[in-house]
Parts: C-alpha cells; structure tokens; sequence
C-alpha cells in the first residue's frame, strides 16, 4: 500500500509537501514558481517531458516542496489546453 503512488500523493498533501503556486520564471529547465509570496526553484517532473508539454510562464502548478519538483498542471492556468492534455 505504501508503494502505490497514490498513496504517496495524498500523505504528500496531508503532510503539507504539495503546494500550488504560478510560474513566474523559465531559464533552461528550472522554473520560479511563487506560491504565498515565495519563491521555489522547481524542475518538471518526466510526466511534463513524456508528453511532450512545456509549461509557460503564468501557469498554475501544483509542486513538491520539499523535492522541488512540479507535480501537474491546474485546471485554469494560462496555457489553454495544458491541464487538459495532462488528465
């Protein structure tokens, strides 16, 4: 139980370590997310690379605080067509 994934996301928010936040900057592959008027240094995550999506500035995401990996894109962000294309 512990190893299935999704076990491992929804303790990962119980505990706080996923937050949301807006990509204010891109240089190479790191990306600035603000979230609560902080800045976090963040990388995509393999799932953004398989298919092939690269987010923009002014995207909403979901990320790992305390890996400092964006986990997904979320419903509303500015990219049109990004979180669909990722559920």
């Amino acid at each position: 139980m512990k190893n299935n994934p999704m076990y491992q996301r929804i303790m990962m928010e119980v505990n706080g370590q996923i937050k949301t936040g807006k990509i204010v900057k891109i240089v190479s592959n790191l990306y600035t997310v603000n979230s609560d008027d902080i800045l976090y240094e963040c990388r995509a995550r393999g799932k953004f690379r398989f298919d092939k999506i690269s987010p923009l500035v002014g995207d909403i995401v979901d990320f790992d605080e305390k890996e400092k990996y964006m986990e997904n894109a979320v419903a509303g962000s500015s990219n049109a067509g990004l979180a669909e294309q990722l559920q």
